[in-house]
């Protein structure tokens, strides 16, 4: 399946770390996705409604002296992954022929559901913030070229994230969810089916990394199959 392509937007280039990666690590993934998801998704200070200045027309509009707690704001239900039992993998290709297969092992992913129906199992949006220093393939030689600055670059582009813009449920726990992924701070839209459980997510998908604007590997296809398994956190 090939994934959706929209316009390219690109966005300027985060500063050159000066912590190694690994100490990193929280920082970004907690900055760069969580802090992204929340606004995406429109969590924020709730609306206050002020009284009216002109409450003795409107005895209804008087505020009881004694009523001093305001109703609570509705919090988010936030599903995350077990990352003891979660995984993206990835893999190379030729044709029909798999010749190599990798995997991030740091990824932060969060699922928000309707916070007013909490039975309804109701998703509003699904982001995920990719460590891509994390990423480990069943070749060393491999692993340095793809997160070199050839390639990658994990160095000047530590983090890859995916917001998405659309779920539809197509039936039952099928969903179409369209969304954009960022890569290399380039942004595309990308669509795939993905069935999700109130306990866990699983997809498959193609990425095109043309669209991204990495260089074609002369032993690869640019199309990487990508699978993901989120088994969330109870």
């Amino acid at each position: 399946m090939k994934s959706g392509v929209s316009t390219v937007r690109t966005c300027p280039g985060p500063p050159q770390p000066s912590l190694p990666l690994s100490a990193m690590e929280k920082r970004l993934l907690t900055l760069g996705a969580s802090l992204l998801l929340l606004s995406a998704c429109g969590f924020g200070t709730p609306d206050i409604v002020q009284p009216s200045d002109n409450q003795g027309d409107n005895p209804s509009t008087v505020q009881d002296p004694s009523d001093k707690n305001p109703p609570a704001a509705i919090q988010p239900i936030i599903l995350r992954a077990n990352p003891s039992e979660s995984h993206i993998a990835i893999a190379g290709k030729k044709g029909s022929i798999i010749l190599n297969q990798g995997k991030f092992n740091t990824i932060d992913f969060q699922m928000f559901l309707n916070p007013e129906r909490p039975k309804a199992f109701e998703i509003q949006q699904i982001g995920v913030g990719i460590l891509i220093g994390s990423m480990v393939t069943d070749n060393v030689g491999l692993t340095m070229n793809l997160l070199s600055r050839d390639y990658l670059n994990s160095e000047r582009f530590p983090l890859a994230s995916f917001v998405s813009t659309s779920i539809e449920n197509t039936g039952g726990t099928s969903y179409r969810i369209t969304g954009e992924l960022t890569l290399r701070d380039v942004t595309r839209s990308i669509s795939f089916d993905a069935e999700i459980t109130n306990k866990e997510l699983s997809m498959n998908t193609m990425i095109n990394t043309n669209d991204f604007g990495l260089r074609q590997m002369e032993d690869y296809d640019p199309d990487v199959p990508v699978q993901a398994k989120i088994v969330f956190a109870q």
